[in-house]
This record gives structure tokens, C-alpha cells and sequence, in this order.
């Protein structure tokens, strides 16, 4: 089950990487708004909050670092489309809103990214058991290698449970219990 085929490397054009950005943006700010308005509802009963410092709470809450986060994770979720050929679009729906709770990143798939170029597939106690969950390692950018992959019944065993000191513990999985990407994650779901 260990992955023969170490890495794929997927280059995302100019165009691609503009679209994952926009999408990434998109999806802050829908975060951002969110949160203002549960900030919002939670005051009601207290104390007037005064827009500026509502903003101001909101990007102490969400940051500068979320958006780049949210833009390698965009970008990585494309870059698995683009592989496996599946139509992305960052979860665009109807007449131009996002769908917030859509469950799979890409077709049936989990895309994980991280920024090591060793690092390993995380995925977390709430995640889908029977989803696919794939490594995409970003920390060469625009180039992006996805690794391997694993189902999250797999990645969920005590012996994977780590926390790191990143102030979200979950299931760290090696990466030599990683699915080759040769083995078709398709004929398992």
C-alpha cells in the first residue's frame, strides 16, 4: 500500500493560478462576512460595536495568513482537477453564489496541502471516513506535486493522532501508507 509512484507534478499557467486566487479571495471574504455577522448577532444584547472596530476584530480573527492559506489551498484543489481531469470551479454554483458547505473540494475528492516538502496527509476526527483524501505538497509553487493518496477510514487510526503545536491535532498519516496515485482512487468509491 505504500506509494510506488513518489510524485506527480502538475504546473499551473498564469490563467489557472488568477482563477485559484479569485477563488481564494471569494471564499475569505464570505468567511470574513460570515463571522461579522455572527459577531454581530452574539453583541445584540450588549454593548454597540461601532463598524471599525468590528473590522477590526473580524481581521484579527481571520487574517492576512488565512488568505494565503486559503489562495495554496485554491490552488493545490486545481492543480488535483487538472490531474484527474475533473471540471473545478471552487465550488461556484447557480447564478453566481458559493456553496459554503459543499463537502468535497474536487469531485469526491479531499485535497490536503501543505507547505513541507515532507510533509504528510492530515485528516481530522469530523472528516468523511469514506472520502478520498489527497496529498498535494505546495512548497514549489506554481508547481504542485500530489503525492499519494488514502481514505479517511485508513488515516483514522489512534497510532496517526498527533498534535503538532499548530492548534489543530488530527490524524498525521506516513507517507509511506500513502496510495499511489497509479492505483486509481475512481475504482474505490
Amino acid at each position: 500500500m505504500s506509494v510506488q509512484n513518489p510524485r506527480i507534478e502538475i504546473r499551473l499557467s498564469l490563467q489557472e493560478i488568477h482563477l485559484a486566487r479569485a477563488v481564494a479571495i471569494r471564499r475569505s471574504a464570505a468567511r470574513k462576512f460570515k463571522l461579522a455577522a455572527q459577531m454581530k448577532r452574539d453583541r445584540r444584547n450588549k454593548a454597540p460595536l461601532d463598524s471599525k472596530s468590528l473590522v477590526a476584530r473580524v481581521l484579527a480573527v481571520v487574517g492576512e495568513g488565512s488568505l494565503k492559506i486559503g489562495i495554496l489551498r485554491a490552488e493545490a484543489e486545481l492543480a488535483v482537477s487538472k490531474y484527474f481531469g475533473i471540471p473545478w470551479d471552487g465550488r461556484l454554483i447557480g447564478d453566481g453564489d458559493w456553496a459554503e458547505d459543499a463537502d468535497e473540494d474536487v469531485g469526491p475528492i479531499e485535497v490536503r496541502t501543505t507547505l513541507h516538502k515532507t510533509g504528510r496527509l492530515i485528516v481530522h476526527p469530523k472528516d468523511d471516513d469514506d472520502a478520498p483524501f489527497v496529498l498535494v505538497r505546495a512548497h514549489r509553487s506554481p508547481i504542485y506535486e500530489i503525492i499519494g493518496w488514502q481514505t479517511g477510514r485508513e488515516c483514522k487510526k489512534e497510532e496517526y493522532w498527533e498534535d503538532v503545536g499548530c492548534g489543530r491535532p488530527g490524524f498525521y498519516l506516513p507517507n509511506d501508507k500513502l496510495r499511489s496515485l497509479t492505483e486509481s482512487l475512481f475504482e474505490h468509491f
